[in-house]
């Protein structure tokens, strides 16, 4: 039995929010958030094979501005802003010894929750609500529809939400 908390939740929708490669794992990590409680029915929404999986991420998160994967991008419109949270962003990771996939940039919502899987969701409270604004901007994306990443994106926002009033105590049990 696993206990959850809710660096593990995070580390769910890490793996939820990123490009599917192993749907084995996707189902496990859905399987968790809905034993929590978050993201139910989530599971069901899933495309039964992997290729369909990636085909819809790839339709979803690649072409559209509304929907790209990057807190910065949703959080702020000025260049120069965005630039330096993502400079931050990056010294966080480099001072922590977290390392990302070469490429990508630092603000990309899987590792963003990643980071926080790993340092807790208690000393990373500005990246949790940037984290917030950007699942929430999401989530009300058109395209997103009911697909089962509309559900994920306005659960991680309930999720977030929740640990910046510290209301994630009721997570913690078995599963």
């Amino acid at each position: 039995m696993e206990k959850i908390n809710a660096e593990k939740i995070f580390k769910s929708f890490a793996v939820l929010t990123d490009y599917p490669s192993d749907l084995s794992a996707v189902k496990e990590h859905c399987r968790r958030l809905e034993y929590a409680g978050l993201a139910e029915g989530c599971f069901a929404l899933l495309p039964s094979d992997t290729g369909a999986f990636q085909e819809e991420y790839t339709r979803l998160f690649d072409f559209g501005k509304d929907t790209a994967p990057y807190a910065a991008f949703h959080m702020f419109k000025d260049e120069r802003t965005r630039a330096s949270f993502m400079a931050e962003l990056a010294g966080q990771y480099a001072a922590s010894g977290f390392s990302r996939k070469a490429g990508e940039l630092p603000d990309y919502i899987p590792f963003v929750l990643d980071f926080i899987s790993i340092k807790g969701a208690g000393e990373c409270a500005g990246l949790t609500e940037a984290l917030s604004q950007a699942a929430g901007r999401i989530a009300a994306a058109p395209s997103l529809g009911h697909s089962g990443y509309g559900l994920i994106y306005s659960s991680l926002k309930i999720f977030a939400d929740e640990c910046l009033k510290g209301g994630t105590d009721e997570l913690e049990h078995s599963f």
